[in-house]
């Protein structure tokens, strides 16, 4: 009995190890966000204002909000800002600009 108690236990413990992703792997992955998003939105002098959004595995989306400097002569350097998704699947992002 009690050698199938530690065979489950050990069981267990393997299988949240490998379906549970590391501090690592979440690290890297809002790295990745952070360049795409910024590269994504077009602004000079991009930053993130906040921490990533992250929305269920059902929609599978991360979010984050820029902000920057129009890169248009003509914007005169206005500052502007935007809304990224990161599509975590894909690794697709999409922006918004708010007016």
């Amino acid at each position: 009995m009690t050698k199938v108690f530690f065979l489950l236990i050990s069981i267990s413990l393997f299988t949240k190890n490998t379906l549970a992703s590391s501090d690592v792997e979440w690290s890297a992955h809002n790295k990745k966000v952070l360049a795409t998003c910024l590269k994504q939105s077009g602004l000079k002098k991009a930053k993130a204002v906040g921490d990533i959004f992250r929305f269920s595995d059902t929609t599978g989306y991360d979010a984050l909000f820029i902000e920057g400097i129009y890169p248009q002569p003509h914007m005169k350097n206005a500052k502007g800002k935007a809304l990224c998704l990161f599509n975590r699947k894909t690794g697709l992002t999409e922006t918004s600009e708010s007016r």
